[in-house]
């Protein structure tokens, strides 16, 4: 929303506002500032802009004051055009800004939707794995990292096509993805035996099935078994 002061510069006489915006439609909107305003004031306009989808729009402002007296022949009109320009952006939200092999990310929020045809998502240039593509929101598996740095933020990219459209709509959001690394919470149990379940928690495991192993001393490593991500 932006707004606009309107003054009336008489000392005398009080004027009538009129606000209006061309052509008439829902993408700019005027209240506020309308009836009479009287000599030496002002009064404040507000015009919102509710973009229907990705792309600029434009529009006239036309702000009218009419004098009238019983001292005039006629009543003085003044009128002023300024033109009005808005873009339509993408205020995405993810449901997760950080995470590891296998972290399933949701996006949501763009105005006039991603469309129903699957595009594609990318994060540090790289390809991910559409889980689902619908108008309201996209959801995407983390299944490609190589060369990625861990705890560094990655530009997220979100493109796609709309049905029947040769451009293509691109969402970019600058470091929305942070990859990060296992991290294993400090383990309770000291000491067991065979058959002896031991869980370990912590961060970042991702959900395909890894390789845990016990390593003695003597630096000989024993194979574990990988269940599911913890936390």
């Amino acid at each position: 929303m932006r707004t606009v002061e309107v003054s009336n510069t008489s000392e005398v006489y009080t004027t009538t506002v009129t606000a209006e915006i061309t052509p008439t439609s829902s993408t700019f909107a005027v209240s506020g500032c309308v009836g009479e305003l009287g000599p030496q004031t002002a009064c404040t306009l507000s015009i919102t802009f509710t973009p229907p989808a990705f792309d600029q729009f434009t529009a006239d402002l036309t702000v009218t004051g009419i004098f009238s007296d019983t001292t005039f022949t006629e009543p003085i009109t003044v009128t002023h055009t300024v033109p009005i320009t808005g873009t339509g952006v993408y205020e995405v939200t993810a449901s997760a800004l950080e995470g590891t092999y296998g972290t399933e990310i949701i996006y949501g929020g763009a105005p006039g939707g991603f469309g129903n045809k699957k595009g594609k998502v990318y994060i540090g240039g790289l390809k991910q794995k559409i889980d689902s593509w619908e108008n309201t929101q996209v959801r995407i598996i983390v299944t490609k990292f190589k060369g990625l740095a861990t705890d560094t933020p990655y530009d997220v990219s979100i493109q796609w096509k709309p049905k029947g459209s040769k451009t293509t709509n691109t969402i970019d959001l600058p470091g929305a993805f942070t990859l990060r690394k296992p991290e294993i919470n400090p383990i309770n149990t000291q000491s067991g035996s065979v058959g002896d379940e031991i869980t370990i928690n912590g961060m970042w495991f991702g959900t395909k099935k890894g390789k845990v192993y016990m390593v003695t001393r003597n630096a000989r490593s024993y194979p574990g078994i990988w269940s599911r991500q913890p936390g």
